[in-house]
């Protein structure tokens, strides 16, 4: 287990790392949303969520954390498994509705 700066590091990459992701599910829910309030839920709170991101890559800069690149790569992937959760739990959901 680290200690210190080193945990500190790990815990901020870590929290880049999934709001990254999490940034990129509320910006394709945005355009993709079914709902329309769901839309403008993620609509509305996007600027923040962005906002949120940069301070976060602000502070990890600040540590010296991990380098833009692997978070980057890291972000897409988890960005790209949380859609395709997604989606699939709506496809469940409409077949379950369909079936009542």
């Amino acid at each position: 287990m680290d200690n210190g700066l080193a945990f500190l590091k790990s815990q901020v990459n870590n929290a880049v790392v999934q709001h990254a992701s999490f940034l990129g599910a509320l910006a394709a829910h945005e355009d993709q949303a079914d709902d329309p309030r769901f839309s403008a839920l993620c609509s509305r709170h996007l600027a923040n969520m962005r906002e949120h991101q940069r301070m976060l890559e602000e502070y990890q800069s600040q540590l010296g954390g991990e380098p833009p690149i692997a978070k980057t790569e890291i972000g897409r992937t988890l960005q790209w498994c949380a859609i395709s959760l997604t989606r699939r739990a709506r496809a469940i959901t409409s077949a379950s509705s369909a079936t009542s």
